[in-house]
């Protein structure tokens, strides 16, 4: 049918196709690859009307039916208080957020979606806001178009916001070969947040895969939203974080899909390990995933930044040892912890009684379970 309207109205434009969240559409008798083949130029998800829990399900499901080159799959979310649970824990805006950016590289198994739509902007004007603010939700959907575009590899940089109770750090990572010169960061005006500083700040120059660190001096409110805008060369993102970080005592998310990817995935037996390395990165405004070390499914590992294995034996497990050897090889960050049965060799020595090795274009850490305290200086050496 959609074959034959295009054919037939001699649709030149691209045509934009929407489809329903549920069981990959196929309740409703939409198929993805189906309306792709009959023409359809994207087809935009809908992930709206469900819970976190719902959410996560969803979310399994597509990435298990889609490699991900079949089909130019936009991502769309309601902003709305209600459809979002009526968060408090994280706020709804950062959930907006969370849920969007989980459908990035969530809805297929090996490409992020090429779009994210939302639903839609007047409900930020008249729409069921919550007790939030608009430029709060209007700053959530900003931040997760940053992560598509950098997921999608369109920037040229990468930020963190660490939020305390007097101050806010900004953490920059220039993730080119190329220096960058004369980056804008400027302070979005918030409710409860008191700046005490200049709005705008200039970073006059990052390295090559250099990091530089921005302190601002303000004061948040208890549960206020910490916002930043960030300029280079008219390339343009946002990001930000709640004070307090709403994850800092129970780092992972209970409805998260380990396929929804993120910055860590933690792979650990015992879970006062994970907890402990939870709270560092949340600590660090890293996000963070944990899963069982017989748990990881397959084509998971390279939707992460870095891969945290604690008190692994991966001499059992052929098939993960060696997605996680293609995934240094191609570029990723691995921390072994009191783990064995891997082949690397490492270099140089680290912080804490750890070794630091690279393979290709990735690098790994090897450490005992004295060197958990020094996780995030590895982290650190590693970028």
């Amino acid at each position: 049918m959609l074959a034959r309207i295009i054919e037939v109205g001699q649709v030149e434009k691209p045509v934009w196709v929407f489809v329903l969240g549920w069981d990959k559409g196929h309740q409703h008798g939409q198929d993805p690859i189906m309306l792709s083949d009959a023409g359809a130029s994207f087809c935009a998800v809908m992930l709206y009307e469900s819970t976190a829990e719902e959410e996560k399900a969803m979310i399994g499901q597509w990435s298990r039916y889609l490699v991900g080159d079949e089909v130019n799959l936009m991502v769309g979310e309601a902003v709305d208080w209600i459809l979002m649970g009526e968060s408090k824990e994280p706020e709804a805006p950062q959930e907006f957020m969370i849920r969007l950016s989980g459908g990035i590289v969530g809805l297929s198994r090996d490409y992020p979606a090429c779009g994210l739509f939302w639903h839609d902007l007047n409900r930020t004007h008249w729409g069921s806001l919550g007790p939030y603010s608009r430029i709060e939700w209007v700053n959530a959907g900003a931040a997760a178009f940053t992560r598509l575009r950098s997921k999608r590899g369109e920037l040229p940089f990468r930020t963190r916001v660490i939020t305390h109770d007097r101050w806010a750090d900004v953490v920059i990572e220039n993730v080119t070969d190329q220096v960058i010169e004369d980056l804008r960061v400027r302070f979005i005006q918030t409710p409860g947040v008191a700046l005490r500083d200049k709005r705008i700040k200039t970073v006059r120059k990052i390295g090559k895969r250099g990091k530089v660190r921005v302190t601002y001096k303000l004061k948040p409110d208890n549960r206020s939203m910490v916002a930043f805008q960030f300029d280079w060369r008219g390339i343009r993102g946002v990001d930000f974080e709640y004070y307090p970080n709403p994850y800092r005592d129970e780092p992972f998310r209970a409805f998260e899909s380990v396929h929804a990817g993120g910055d860590v995935l933690v792979i650990s037996r015992r879970t006062d390990e994970a907890l402990y390395i939870g709270r560092n990165l949340r600590k660090a405004s890293y996000s963070c995933n944990r899963i069982s070390y017989s748990g990881v499914p397959k084509n998971v590992v390279h939707k992460y930044r870095y891969l945290v294995l604690v008190d692994a034996d991966l001499s059992s497990r052929p098939n993960l040892r060696a997605e996680i050897m293609d995934y240094v090889k191609e570029g990723g960050a691995v921390f072994f912890a009191a783990c064995t049965g891997f082949d690397l060799t490492p270099t140089k020595s680290g912080p804490a009684s750890s070794k630091i090795g690279s393979l290709a274009k990735g690098s790994f850490a090897v450490a005992d379970h004295n060197a958990l305290a020094s996780i995030l200086k590895i982290m650190e050496e590693l970028n």
